[in-house]
């Protein structure tokens, strides 16, 4: 047979699986088959879950929210809630379809997915720069404001007000979306 790179790596992975379970003497295969494993639904609903409750939770924060700690929380369970959203469904199309199309279904998941990425960052922008435009149109002129045609603190914090209503408007729209 010919030489492909993925006619030699494959075996070359069992390979080094079964040696690996010889040298440490843990039988990996069988601990594999014997794990049990949650339905792909429900692994897959708990991840968006996840992902949807940490949006919403950062559509409260305020301008000072990333200066605690405690706030990379929602950033990782953001991230986690995706990570369990997407490997399930990756693992039920490749269970359900022949060996020899995996490559055309996987590639066609990732152009869904990448399409449905696109539409949703254009959906969530619209929603951020209609709620932006808004907040900054409630804003007075600079020398209202500042009592001089000169920028002050309170414009710029007014400013930074708008930018947060912007966030805010895509965090919850990413909820309702998750």
């Amino acid at each position: 047979s010919a030489y492909t790179p993925i006619a030699t790596t494959v075996p070359a992975l069992r390979a080094s699986r079964s040696a690996r379970s010889s040298a440490s003497g843990w039988p990996t295969a069988s601990i594999e088959a014997s794990t049990p494993r949650p339905p792909v639904p429900a692994l897959t609903a708990f991840g968006m879950a996840l992902s949807a409750a940490a949006f919403a939770h950062m559509a409260t924060w305020s301008q000072t929210a990333l200066s605690h700690d405690i706030e990379m929380l929602s950033l990782i369970a953001g991230g986690l809630g995706f990570g369990l959203a997407i490997a399930p469904v990756n693992a039920a199309l490749l269970n359900h379809t022949a060996d020899d199309v995996h490559g055309v279904a996987s590639g066609m998941l990732i152009v869904a997915r990448m399409v449905g990425m696109l539409l949703g960052v254009s959906a969530l922008t619209t929603l951020g720069l209609r709620a932006f435009y808004r907040a900054a149109h409630a804003i007075p002129p600079v020398a209202e404001l500042c009592g001089r045609p000169v920028a002050c603190a309170a414009y710029r914090d007014a400013l930074h007000e708008a930018g947060i209503a912007q966030l805010h408007a895509v965090f919850v729209g990413a909820a309702v979306c998750a």
